[in-house]
């Protein structure tokens, strides 16, 4: 996983819990293996994104902050922004 602010984190070798919190920004890993991303970075650049990638033979389930879910295969990546915008729906 590759945070906006440059810094890398290796998903298979993080231990099941909290793997980053920081800078408004909070990345779980479940004992199911699904990664929870969460952000309440109001500051952010509308221009920053993080991005997730999965090894050959990975696979990785994604929970994004608007509640969008995401299954990452071998040698897959998505990229994000680092906080999505809210809309009211009226």
């Amino acid at each position: 996983m590759k945070l906006a602010d440059g810094s890398t984190i290796s998903l298979s070798d993080a231990a099941n819990g909290n793997i980053v919190d920081r800078g408004g920004v909070k990345v779980q890993k479940t004992a199911e293996g699904e990664i929870v991303y969460a952000a309440s970075n109001r500051n952010a650049s509308p221009q920053s994104y993080n991005s997730i990638s999965t090894p050959n033979g990975g696979q990785y389930r994604v929970t994004l902050p608007d509640g969008s879910k995401a299954w990452l295969n071998a040698a897959s990546s998505l990229t994000y922004p680092v906080e999505f915008e809210k809309k009211n729906v009226g």
